[in-house]
């Protein structure tokens, strides 16, 4: 009777450890930049050459696509700054399809 009981909580903290280790792997492997390889790679030494100061790089052009249909906002670099600040405390009680652009026109903010 308490073989089988040892056995059982050992079997249990075996199942448990290898579902750590899983989770552990696959929180390893997804949300973070570690590379979980075994085998060391060596660095390919034509891809690691030295780059040559004198070298000359050509850009590649800029390519105007078509504008795409959006929704656009005219700019308005001018601020009208009222003369006086408002000093009164407005009170609302917001009720159904209230907006804030019907608000601001309500209350001439």
């Amino acid at each position: 009777m308490r073989r089988d009981i040892l056995l059982s909580w050992f079997l249990w903290v075996v199942a448990f450890l290898l579902l750590a280790g899983a989770g552990m792997l696959t929180w390893v492997r997804y949300f973070t930049d570690q590379d979980l390889s075994l085998v060391t790679t060596t660095p390919d030494p034509i891809l690691e050459s030295p780059r040559r100061e004198n070298e000359n790089f050509r850009i590649p052009d800029f390519v105007f696509e078509e504008k795409q249909p959006a929704i656009t906002r005219a700019a308005k670099p001018y601020t009208i700054i009222p003369e006086r600040e408002n000093t009164k405390v407005l009170t609302h009680l917001v009720v159904f399809n209230d907006s804030m652009f019907g608000l601001a026109e309500k209350y001439s903010l």
